[in-house]
């Protein structure tokens, strides 16, 4: 099995959604990468959800596939 790596949500409108960090650098800096439709799945394949968190992963996957379906600037 994978290792999981961190994720982080951020709320700042313009970045809102959730990121996985993809390096962590030596002065403490992060390099973040948006968590992708497959990885949230990944995660959440075959474990047991509450209603709530059933939203919460209905919301990051739409959000992951908007990122996707638009190309970057």
């Amino acid at each position: 099995m994978a290792a999981t790596r961190a994720t982080v949500k951020l709320t700042e409108p313009e970045f809102a959604g959730s990121y996985v960090v993809a390096e962590k650098r030596a002065d403490g800096s992060l390099v973040l990468e948006p968590e992708t439709v497959d990885e949230i799945v990944a995660e959440l394949a075959d474990r047991p959800m509450s209603e709530e968190q059933q939203d919460e992963m209905f919301q990051r996957l739409d959000a992951a596939a908007d990122r996707q379906s638009t190309p970057e600037a």
